[in-house]
């Protein structure tokens, strides 16, 4: 298992910020390199401030995102319309500012009557997507770290995290709230990224952190611990509160 890059900002704003840079410098990179970017946007709120960053207008122009394709790495089976969709945020938060051919936007397909049928309809998406790009992994996933360790919506103790072949599952509720089936990423998708970047700002956050990064906690319990791009990268970017039980020597101060 790799040892991850952990890089601690004084507050969220400038985690916020920092995050953004390394968003847009992804971008330049996958576009350079292969003439597309395909990135995976997470929910939470950490990753809701850095797309408003991402949405100003001294970040947004920095991008092509005309050459950008943008998926959910997990989502709440709950219409875009509902408060608790994390597309339904990223979509007035960031989507709303650009004006990209709307076939380069993939929000899960929650208007199927389950959790499980949307997942496998967003299974199917990201298969034909894959068939036809150059390369066959997200240059960019990004996700977010609950107070119990679980990501995306792989929570402790789930199926979920016993899948080998899926890229896509349904999960059911963890022990936060909102109470609401999920669909998720699973750990063989996330882990063929090119790079892998989680977000975590907050005191709740310390202690999965030290759990996870020190402790050696497993999957099972801390199911961020899963998180192991065989031939990518894996970064966190945190703020002071959710560095504070991690030795400074692991640190990268930004």
């Amino acid at each position: 298992m790799q040892i991850p890059t952990i890089f601690v900002c004084p507050d969220v704003t400038t985690l916020s910020h920092q995050a953004a840079e390394r968003f847009i410098a992804s971008g330049k990179s996958a576009i350079a390199a292969r003439g597309q970017f395909s990135v995976a946007l997470a929910g939470g709120s950490t990753p809701e401030t850095m797309y408003a960053d991402l949405a100003s207008p001294e970040m947004l122009p920095q991008l092509d995102w005309t050459k950008s394709f943008i998926f959910m790495s997990d989502e709440r089976h709950v219409l875009p319309s509902d408060p608790r969709s994390n597309y339904g945020m990223a979509l007035r938060t960031l989507l709303c500012r650009l004006s990209p051919d709307k076939r380069h936007v993939f929000p899960v397909p929650t208007q199927h009557p389950t959790a499980a049928d949307a997942a496998a309809a967003y299974e199917r998406k990201l298969t034909d997507f894959f068939s036809t790009s150059p390369g066959t992994h997200f240059d960019l996933i990004l996700l977010g770290l609950g107070s119990d360790g679980h990501t995306a919506s792989l929570f402790p103790h789930s199926a979920a995290l016993n899948e080998k072949s899926r890229l896509v599952t349904d999960s059911p509720p963890g022990t936060l709230p909102p109470s609401v089936q999920r669909i998720t990423f699973t750990y063989p998708l996330i882990n063929a990224a090119r790079e892998v970047l989680v977000l975590a700002a907050g005191e709740a956050k310390a202690a999965p952190l030290r759990r996870i990064l020190v402790d050696g906690v497993g999957r099972e319990e801390c199911p961020a611990a899963g998180l192991d791009p065989r031939d990518g990268t894996l970064s966190y970017f945190i703020d002071a509160a959710a560095a504070a039980m991690l030795p400074s020597a692991m640190l990268t101060k930004l």
